[in-house]
């Protein structure tokens, strides 16, 4: 490069982002080495990485999914959506959080933190919790016998969030208490947040 010569800066766009198969083995893979860190059963957390397939589902959520759900088959299957609202533009995650009826006065300060995370790590940190809620909160805790419904589920990928730390610690810690908020809404009568 000589001295006139400038580096190229790539600005990347989740809005044509697509989730393929390489981004579930990593995010699952990764909430398996989190849930290890938090002393879940390494055997059950192991089996379950080897056993469980991963499955895209091509286009948006639908029936008032957002994510993706888990199946309690043999071999335990995560099916997730090629798209999300990580994918699309912050008008389509507005519309959602209007869908399941997010008053605009929660709905405004959510989105102006969603904002605060750049659209990248945002795809990254949101999909990764998602499959710590249908991996770990959901499967995991199945196959340990363990509460697995939503609450539990949902109670789960809060607590991976709030551990979770490293470069994007911060962004983590927007996430974890933006969680709660968001799921109360998104599982309405299924998840309830605790006090803490």
């Amino acid at each position: 490069m000589n001295s006139k010569s400038r580096p190229i800066i790539r600005v990347v766009s989740c809005f044509k982002m697509k989730i393929i198969q390489q981004n579930l083995l990593q995010w699952a893979k990764d909430s398996i080495v989190q849930a290890i860190k938090l002393g879940l059963d390494e055997n059950v957390l192991t089996g379950i990485l080897a056993k469980t397939r991963f499955t895209i589902l091509s286009g948006l959520p639908s029936n008032g999914l957002w994510y993706g759900r888990a199946l309690y088959s043999e071999p335990p299957e995560i099916q997730i959506y090629e798209q999300n609202m990580t994918t699309e533009s912050l008008a389509y995650t507005q519309s959602q959080l209007s869908s399941k009826k997010v008053p605009q006065n929660i709905a405004a300060p959510l989105l102006s933190a969603i904002r605060l995370i750049p659209q990248g790590i945002f795809f990254e940190l949101i999909n990764q919790s998602g499959m710590d809620h249908e991996l770990i909160g959901h499967i995991y805790n199945y196959q340990a016998r363990l509460a697995y419904d939503e609450q539990a589920a949902c109670e789960t990928q809060i607590k991976l969030a709030e551990a979770r730390g490293g470069i994007f610690k911060p962004h983590w810690k927007v996430i974890a208490a933006l969680a709660p908020i968001i799921l109360s809404y998104h599982k309405k009568d299924a998840f309830v947040p605790r006090e803490s």
